[in-house]
């Protein structure tokens, strides 16, 4: 059972989320922080902060699905450390 990427899209929103947040803080700088500019700030954090969570908690419940499978099949754990040595 390996982590993929495409099966977890709440790793890309996230640094969606991040991207968005750099790039409201260069538009606060260029236009001198202006009040409507921080409010970008302001919505860029709370994006961050929901995904990043949705990421941590998509993260470990992935992991904990995983280790309830391999404590229920412990054959497949020693197949999927052999094919990570290839």
């Amino acid at each position: 059972m390996k982590f993929r990427l495409d099966e977890h899209p709440s790793v890309w929103l996230f640094l969606v989320s991040l991207v968005i947040l750099a790039t409201s803080i260069v538009i606060n700088v260029l236009y001198d922080w202006a009040i409507y500019a921080l409010v970008a700030i302001f919505i860029a954090v709370a994006a961050v902060l929901v995904l990043g969570y949705s990421m941590v908690k998509d993260i470990s419940m992935f992991v904990q699905k995983r280790n309830q499978y391999y404590a229920s099949h412990p054959e497949e754990r020693e197949h999927d450390d052999d094919e990570d040595r290839d």
